[in-house]
């Protein structure tokens, strides 16, 4: 998961910015301009992924990103992967009355039970998309829905 350095308060501005860590290069791009990346390079992002979900999901309560894409992964100089952009996020409550907001994320990357009514998920759903980046990294094909 990407750094988190502070906030920065600019004058005139109410909202204090983020200050991250900078990463220069996504997934997404470096699977769209490599090919035939090595397995072996493969398999390490999507450990590092594995290891970033791992670390959201075991919170207590559950954090769940909801928008796991090739976009949203970043790549450090030495290569290893980042979760980002946790503004899709949600900590998961035992309240099983809370729905949470219909179709999060990326919708080629949502499994069926964030496309239905009832609006309830959990950590499965970034398993789901999960796999469809996983899918995506090792084959380089990018998976796409027709309208």
């Amino acid at each position: 998961i990407t750094q988190f350095l502070g906030l920065c308060f600019l004058p005139g501005i109410q909202l204090p910015l983020l200050v991250m860590e900078r990463l220069e290069t996504s997934l997404d791009d470096l699977l769209e301009h490599m090919p035939n990346l090595p397995l072996s390079f493969k398999r390490s992002v999507l450990e590092d992924i594995a290891c970033g979900l791992l670390y959201l999901h075991d919170r207590c309560p559950p954090v769940i990103h909801r928008d796991l894409t090739s976009e949203n992964v970043l790549l450090t100089s030495s290569l290893v992967a980042k979760i980002t952009d946790m503004g899709n996020s949600r900590i998961i409550t035992m309240n099983p009355a809370r729905r949470l907001t219909k179709y999060p994320g990326t919708l080629v990357y949502m499994p069926p039970e964030a496309l239905d009514d009832r609006h309830r998920y959990g950590p499965s759903l970034d398993i789901f998309s999960f796999g469809h980046l996983a899918l995506f990294t090792i084959t380089q094909v990018r998976i796409v829905i027709a309208t």
